[in-house]
Parts: structure tokens; sequence; C-alpha cells
């Protein structure tokens, strides 16, 4: 499993699942993905239970990402 941390390890990702630049419909690629832990908290300073989303594709466990360090990714910083 590939434990995403840069913006260029995500495009990387997108790639090699063939998933389009902006992720329209990565279903059609067979990728899901969900978010866990539901207890988890919206932070990545690196401790604790943070909230992760999960990739899958075809239900096999492909990576994760940190959700707020996600959302950093998407405002570029």
């Amino acid at each position: 499993m590939i434990i995403i941390q840069t913006q260029q390890q995500l495009k990387d990702l997108a790639k090699s699942l063939r998933v389009r630049n902006d992720w329209h419909k990565p279903d059609e690629q067979g990728v899901t993905a969900y978010v866990t832990p539901e207890d988890g908290e919206f932070d990545n300073a690196g401790a604790g239970r943070e909230l992760l989303v999960v990739l899958l594709q075809d239900g096999v466990t492909i990576a994760e990402i940190n959700l707020a360090s996600l959302f950093a990714m998407a405002c570029d910083t």
C-alpha cells in the first residue's frame, strides 16, 4: 500500500490508476474510497487518530492519504 504524502505522489498514483487528471468518474477504473477512522481527527500534525482517505481499486487497498493533507494539496500548499 502506498502512503501519499506529496502532490506529486498523488499525481503519479492517478496516472498508475489511469484516472482522469481531474479525478472525474474514478469508478470507471474501479477506484473507490472511504474515510477512516470514524472517530478520527481532521488534522495533519502526524500524531493521534487522524482521518485518512483510503483508496481501493477493484476492492484492493491501493493507497491512503491524510484528509487534511489532501485539502492542503488541493490549495497548493
